[in-house]
């Protein structure tokens, strides 16, 4: 690519960068070994989500966004949702629930 002052730099997309990252970093034993789940199941959510773009809603309580880490686990909804033509879509999205908040109340009652 060409600069303004004529300089000329090499650009790559970041979704390019980041595939090369995951391909180097994170196979599908490593994934499962860090997930602490079977391999079977990461290949079986994969081709789910394969098979049903532009259709699949990620929903998950709140109960994530109370840990350390809740900015990971949005982004990496968001990553797959992306990945997988996912966002903006009717039925197909990510999103959050809270339906257990008003529990507390009418048990003390």
């Amino acid at each position: 690519m060409k600069l303004q002052d004529g300089t000329t730099v090499t650009v790559r997309p970041a979704f390019d960068l980041l595939k090369q990252y995951l391909d180097e970093s994170f196979d599908l034993t490593t994934t499962a070994e860090v997930c602490r789940i079977p391999p079977e199941a990461i290949q079986s959510l994969a081709r789910q989500l394969a098979d049903n773009k532009g259709k699949a809603l990620l929903a998950a309580g709140m109960g994530p966004n109370h840990y350390f880490n809740n900015d990971l686990f949005g982004r990496t909804q968001f990553l797959v949702a992306a990945l997988t033509d996912n966002i903006g879509h009717i039925g197909g999205n990510v999103g959050s629930y809270a339906g257990n908040y008003r529990g507390s109340l009418f048990q003390a009652m």
